[in-house]
């Protein structure tokens, strides 16, 4: 009988791949304008076949170039410097780009047990913010604390002051901490401590709160962590007040992601625009849960279609039935409206909206037909149920500035009457 032939082949495996570099706080997509990243920021890489399949943490944050067999390597103008890592796993990377790059563009690397990927475009600039953000997608509320390092929020602790509390609205003339990176390099070694505590007055700094500029006491590196900046500023006199006024932070023409926070007059307790959710506490119906959100999307027209109402319009009917832990004291600078003569500039292409932190989240079935009942009359609109979108056509100026209320027959899951817990985005609301 003859032998059997064995033959070993070696077939090849695929070796880390990047897909994203952004900035750690501000996640806004690259290809737009303030996308680039700031000297000594801290940033994330996407992709695959990064690091191991668990992630794994630095002992000490931005310390070593090298993190469970993951390194990253940015080369600009004929420069290679090596970032300082914080986390590594399969699909992304945080690290540290050193103060020290050279600004402009160039390309990032990224190697795991020895194979490098394809390189990868990357843009380096000298001052580009990012706003942390409650959610961690740099869209919603931004981290901003007291001076005591509790939390401003749309709701307030019974026990609240120190880190990790809820202290509630700011007011105008209170002092805050807001937490970014990005702010620029410091002079020497970062992973040393180099600029730590140290005021960066000659950067070109703004803070915009509801289009109203705040007084700015402090910008520069935080005293305890490297990569992490604090600007210290002052709540306005004339800041616009709700659950969801917008925050950003402007270096020359770099302006940082929009986030949102709340403010009040004489109160810790903020009142929403919305007046859907004027009402209602809307904290304690998160925490009774579920909550049901309801909303209408008006969608864009062109320059010839602003005199008349025509494309495509949402009115979905979802259930929230778990808020992450941590983010309740938050979820009505969620769903509340920004104030108005404000806006909103989303940190991506998909017009994501700020939506909160959750765990458990479904499309209800509202039935097929609506009417939206305005200052100019009603509209009726018929689609397909579930997640309903439908077109709406009109001839006239049926959008203009007022409340509008959205009447249904009601479907399997969501009844003609309104639902037992308040609905966030309610049925009535501003157009602006």
């Amino acid at each position: 009988m003859g032998g059997v032939n064995a033959r070993a082949y070696e077939f090849p495996v695929a070796g880390p791949m990047i897909s994203a570099v952004v900035n750690a706080a501000s996640y806004i997509t690259p290809g737009l304008p303030n996308a680039g990243i700031a000297q000594g920021a801290i940033f994330v890489v996407f992709g695959s076949g990064l690091g191991p399949a668990n992630i794994s943490f630095a002992p000490r944050a931005f310390q070593s170039a090298t993190l469970s067999n993951t390194s990253v390597s940015v080369t600009v103008a004929g420069t290679t410097v090596n970032p300082l890592m914080y986390y590594t796993s399969a699909g992304q990377v945080a690290a540290l780009l050193p103060s020290n790059t050279p600004t402009g563009t160039g390309t990032i690397t990224a190697s795991y047990n020895g194979q490098p990927s394809s390189p990868a475009p990357i843009t380096v600039v000298a001052n580009n913010l990012g706003i942390f953000t409650i959610g961690s997608d740099g869209q919603g509320p931004g981290i901003v604390t007291y001076p005591d390092y509790s939390l401003v929020s749309a709701a307030r602790d019974a026990q609240c002051g120190g880190p990790n509390t809820y202290c509630g609205a700011a007011n105008p003339g209170d002092t805050l901490i807001l937490w970014a990176t990005g702010l620029g390099p410091v002079s020497g070694d970062d992973s040393s401590g180099a600029g730590l505590g140290k005021n960066m007055p000659d950067i070109p700094l703004t803070v915009w709160l509801g289009g109203a500029q705040a007084q700015v006491a402090y910008q520069g590196r935080s005293g305890c962590c490297v990569g992490e900046d604090q600007i210290v500023f002052t709540v306005p006199n004339n800041a616009p007040t709700g659950c969801a006024v917008p925050l950003l932070v402007q270096i020359g023409n770099q302006i940082s992601n929009n986030t949102v926070m709340p403010v009040a007059i004489g109160s810790r307790n903020c009142t929403p625009t919305n007046p859907a959710l004027a009402s209602v506490s809307v904290e304690q119906a998160v925490t009774a849960g579920p909550v049901y959100v309801r909303q209408y999307r008006p969608g864009q027209k062109s320059k010839q279609q602003r005199r008349r109402v025509s494309g495509r319009r949402a009115i979905p009917v979802r259930q929230v039935s778990h808020i992450q832990p941590g983010s309740q004291p938050f979820f009505a600078s969620y769903v509340d409206d920004q104030p108005l003569g404000t806006c909103i500039v989303f940190n991506n292409l998909q017009n994501n909206s700020n939506n909160p932190p959750i765990t458990g989240f479904a499309n209800l079935d509202a039935g097929s037909s609506f009417t939206v009942m305005g200052p100019n009359g009603s509209v009726p609109v018929t689609g397909t149920p579930g997640n309903f979108s439908a077109t709406l056509s009109a001839a006239g100026t049926f959008l203009v500035p007022g409340a509008y209320t959205i009447t249904g027959a009601g479907g399997p899951d969501v009844g003609r009457s309104r639902p037992p817990s308040p609905s966030p985005r309610g049925q009535r609301w501003p157009v602006r």
